[in-house]
């Protein structure tokens, strides 16, 4: 290996020793990100580098490491040595340049995104909670007006279970006398690019045969080149 991508290497890098786990070589990368002194490596080991609700972690990566003697990859939970929590993608693989039984360590810090995910996360949870415990029937349709999004509220108000409706256009319910030309209508001006929002009643029988007077708001979602 050229000692450079070591040495050299912008992000931290260490050698440790597989069968004790001692860290036995880093990189000035390292240093820098986890605050640890050269004088530190006299006892550092890789436990050190995980906070102590991540340990577990640690023991099923070497597990994995050992089934996958080559090269192995994985985002990982470490603290700095004040203890700060830090998110990083590691890549690890056999290393024997004055060795025996040594693996070097890629780190990469991936806190910012794993951060920016986990705010996505919570906030597409939130929204599916909102969603599916909204008094309102929340219905979602592709470009094709096929429903791919159909909330329990929506099989509450209709009688119709997720089931029987994803994958389906609005043909699959049963509309009063000419309301599913109102439907259509309505859908041909969304894609027609005129608006991104409409407003219209129509009637609909219940699964159970009963007919529902429905009032529905649509609105579209477009990227950046304005297509569905």
């Amino acid at each position: 290996m050229d000692r450079s991508l070591f040495d050299l290497n912008p992000n931290p890098v260490l050698i440790y020793d597989k069968d004790s786990l001692d860290i036995l070589e880093a990189n000035g990368a390292f240093f820098a990100k986890y605050g640890f002194q050269k004088d530190d490596l006299k006892f550092l080991n890789l436990h050190d580098l995980r906070p102590q609700e991540a340990k577990e972690e640690l023991y099923q990566a070497i597990e994995s490491r050992e089934q996958d003697e080559s090269n192995h990859v994985e985002v990982a939970r470490h603290q700095t040595k004040e203890g700060s929590l830090i998110y990083v993608m590691v890549s690890s693989h056999p290393y024997k340049n004055g060795y025996k039984n040594a693996r070097m360590v890629f780190i990469h810090d991936v806190t910012e995104r794993v951060k920016a995910e986990e705010k996505a996360k919570k906030a597409f949870d939130e929204l599916n909670h909102h969603v599916n415990h909204s008094p309102l029937a929340m219905i979602k349709w592709d470009a094709d007006f096929n429903i791919i999004e159909w909330s329990e509220r929506a099989k509450e108000i209709t009688g119709y279970p997720e089931k029987l409706v994803l994958g389906h256009s609005p043909e699959v319910f049963d509309f009063y006398e000419d309301d599913l030309k109102v439907v259509k209508r309505n859908m041909d001006f969304l894609m027609s690019g005129q608006g991104d929002k409409t407003h219209f009643e129509v009637k609909m029988y219940h699964r159970d045969g009963h007919l529902l007077d429905l009032s529905i708001h649509t609105s579209v979602m477009r990227n950046d080149t304005g297509k569905l």
